[in-house]
């Protein structure tokens, strides 16, 4: 599950109006229109999603051309096994057909071999122990942390064919989200199905479920126009679709992250004594040295440089005014009794502040194009990083002043991000 810091900053109406967040407080509509952020020229539309993608399967970099020359699948297809139509509860044809460009994206982002590291380094074992004995103890359980593994020649890796045997093993649904079971922001969720893993022993297969708004966008049922205020020139219909089947994209990879390590990794014993915590289900471990143990987050962050979420409140599938990135961990926090763990608050991290980013709109369009990902084989990931020249810094709201403790600091925000850039509305504005 997606979680955020976005409660300690909630504002604006709770109806079915999307309204102002921290980012709206401080940038008009108006402005982020005029940037680039929410509404794209309509000649940068239709785009030929299936061309785009097609172009990028061609090339011999890419997971279709492995799996086919691994003899794991007949021809170069554009989505992953794992996302195949047989995998959707209750999906007709005609709805899955809706889903595609957003699975294309999807699979893409998770067959990209500069993106594969990450995942290597989850399914390395052994992972190693965390050296934080408190933290453990608050766990009930063992803690790990990972990092990245360089792939081998094409040709003897494994990470494609373990992908590959997901298929079998992961099951995805729609359905409404209750505010009362989950976040009112959460996209997707990621918990056990009933059935054993038929890849570990002793593990269990995964069920993923979207909110089911993100499927009513993309019928044509919830559109932006009907949730967001009135504004000039308005939000175009265009533009926020895209938004959310990128939203829908990112979020499917994000849960699959879950959903690798449950299906991989046995339960622990009910009678095992040393396994205090009500949790069986191994937790997360941690990427590198983060103060969260949050898979997918931190798969964005690295990949992205953060977190995407909707502007404005309540958060919107239709995302009518925007998206914006948020650096993890950064100020997240999580309720006790939960399987993402934390090692100490973030000011014992040094950070007391973070800040939320409006993502262009030309970026977005750039991740359905052949273009971008040719930069992205040719250059590696940080071409998925954007400059971030417009911001909007958020503080902790009466912080306890603690020191940070833990010796190396987590930065709140970009390399560039400097404390005191930002104006009277926090605000932050670069060249």
């Amino acid at each position: 599950m997606m979680s955020s810091i976005l409660k300690l900053f909630a504002g604006g109406p709770t109806g079915p109006i999307v309204g102002n967040d921290w980012i709206l407080k401080g940038i008009s509509l108006q402005q982020l229109d005029k940037q680039g952020y929410i509404n794209l020229p309509s000649s940068k539309f239709p785009i030929k999603f299936k061309d785009e993608f097609q172009d990028s399967a061609d090339d011999h970099r890419t997971g279709p051309y492995y799996r086919r020359a691994l003899r794991m699948q007949d021809e170069i297809e554009l989505i992953h096994p794992i996302f195949d139509r047989s995998r959707w509860w209750r999906i007709d044809k005609n709805d899955y057909q809706l889903l595609v460009p957003s699975l294309m994206l999807a699979s893409r982002i998770l067959d990209e071999p500069h993106i594969l590291p990450y995942i290597k380094g989850l399914l390395t074992k052994p992972l190693t122990r965390v050296n934080d004995a408190a933290t453990e103890k608050k766990a009930g359980q063992p803690l790990y942390t990972f990092q990245s593994e360089n792939l081998n020649a094409w040709h003897s890796e494994e990470t494609w064919r373990t992908l590959n045997s997901m298929k079998q093993n992961i099951i995805f649904r729609f359905l409404p989200f209750h505010k009362d079971d989950v976040d009112d922001d959460t996209m997707g969720v990621t918990n056990d199905a009933p059935e054993d893993s038929t890849i570990v022993p002793g593990a269990c297969k995964a069920i993923i479920t979207f909110n089911k708004e993100l499927l009513d966008v993309l019928q044509y049922k919830l559109k932006a126009s009907n949730i967001s205020r009135r504004w000039k020139p308005g939000t175009d219909a265009k533009s926020a679709y895209l938004r959310t089947q990128l939203l829908f994209a990112i979020t499917a990879v994000h849960e699959v992250l879950h959903a690798i390590w449950r299906v991989n990794n046995a339960k622990y014993s009910s009678t095992d004594p040393t396994i205090t915590s009500a949790y069986k289900q191994p937790f997360e471990p941690f990427w590198r040295d983060q103060r969260m143990n949050e898979l997918g987050n931190a798969w964005e962050g690295q990949v992205f440089g953060g977190t995407f979420w909707p502007i404005g409140t309540p958060k919107s599938a239709a995302v009518p005014y925007g998206l914006f990135s948020l650096p993890f961990p950064g100020l997240t926090r999580v309720p006790p009794d939960n399987t993402v763990i934390e090692r100490g608050e973030p000011e014992e991290w040094g950070v007391n502040w973070s800040t939320m980013y409006p993502v262009e709109m030309e970026f977005v369009r750039s991740l359905f194009t052949h273009e971008k990902w040719r930069e992205v084989q040719r250059y590696g990931i940080r071409r998925l990083r954007r400059t971030k020249k417009l911001g909007c810094r958020v503080r902790l709201v009466d912080p306890d002043v603690k020191p940070a403790v833990l010796g190396v600091t987590s930065p709140a925000a970009s390399v560039g991000s400097v404390e005191g850039e930002q104006d009277n509305f926090g605000v932050v504005r670069r060249p």
